[in-house]
């Protein structure tokens, strides 16, 4: 369930379980709001159904916080069609499962696992640039880049399995869990684009996020690889978490809505109240700040509403 807390520091009041959303005999809650109509043809992936949104091509798609490097979406959709090329030339073909992994992780842990192939990524990779020291990657990312070359395109079943994610391990061992291009469709629809059709009054054209999460965890995939790309948003991504540069990412970007976990919170609380507030700060175009993956204390949202009384705050939680 996921509770608002607005900047006049209401708190929405939970209602009482007996109510009519909720019943008690069969410990089922169901949504107050309208039924949402997912996609029916059995033939979807996951991938074509966000790219199926219409977009503003001028808008950036993903910015280095760093560089200040981005890719904008008239690019975006090209280049994820040459890196499929480029795989299915590597010899994958339909049935590829993705299952992410930390890039921070060494070489040496990632040939430990004995996989027949690996690609090494630049640090710096940059789009329109090529070396020999990182041939297969840029090989793989312009495999068809203004090449007349046609398509291989497989026909995926909303059912196929897309993804194995897996779990943390905070409540027992890491667990794999298996994800459908329905579920994923779903998460996209559900947890992303109706999160923001409740604030109408925030363009997403004009919203840009921060992305500090990790994108190997399903929190920051579900967010940043898939949800905010189906609504034309900005992120600006960070290569390493640190507070500091956090705080100077969201001045310099203009960033809107920043996703954490509690300690990020914590943090982000303290360092803003020892640069004097959000108008010190630089923080003025923070619109929202939304925490999941953990609970919070009730100390830290009363900090977070004091030091931020402009920011909307969004906490998700469980029941």
């Amino acid at each position: 369930m996921a509770e608002t807390i607005s900047n006049n520091h209401q708190a929405q009041k939970i209602p009482d379980f007996h109510c009519s959303w909720y019943s008690p005999e069969t410990g089922i809650y169901s949504s107050k709001h309208p039924e949402i109509q997912l996609p029916k043809t059995p033939f979807l992936d996951v991938v074509s159904h966000i790219f199926s949104y219409p977009n503003n091509n001028s808008t950036s798609a993903l910015i280095d916080s760093l560089s200040g490097f981005s890719i904008p979406y008239s690019h975006l959709f090209s280049l994820v069609k040459s890196i499929s090329f480029g795989l299915h030339e590597m010899g994958l073909s339909k049935g590829g499962i993705v299952t992410p992994m930390n890039p921070l992780s060494s070489f040496s842990e990632v040939t430990s696992l004995g996989l027949k192939r690996i690609i090494k990524v630049p640090k710096d990779a940059v789009i329109g640039e090529e070396t020999q020291t990182f041939a297969d990657f840029y090989k793989l990312i312009y495999s068809n880049c203004g090449k007349n070359v046609p398509f291989p395109k497989a026909k995926i079943k909303q059912d196929d399995t897309a993804a194995i994610m897996y779990s943390s391990g905070t409540t027992g061992a890491s667990k794999g869990v298996m994800l459908s291009h329905r579920n994923l469709i779903a998460m996209v629809e559900l947890f992303v684009r109706f999160e923001a059709s409740q604030y109408k009054e925030m363009n997403t054209n004009e919203n840009v996020y921060l992305g500090v999460l990790p994108m190997f965890h399903i929190y920051g995939l579900a967010l940043f690889v898939f949800g905010l790309v189906s609504l034309n948003t900005s992120v600006v991504v960070m290569r390493n978490y640190e507070i500091n540069e956090v705080v100077k990412a969201i001045a310099k970007y203009k960033v809107s809505h920043f996703p954490v976990v509690p300690p990020m919170l914590a943090a982000l609380t303290a360092k803003v109240r020892s640069l004097g507030g959000v108008d010190s700060s630089g923080l003025t175009g923070l619109k929202q700040v939304s925490s999941g993956a953990a609970s919070l204390t009730t100390q830290h949202i009363q900090d977070f509403l004091h030091v931020l009384p402009t920011v909307d705050f969004i906490q998700v939680t469980s029941i």
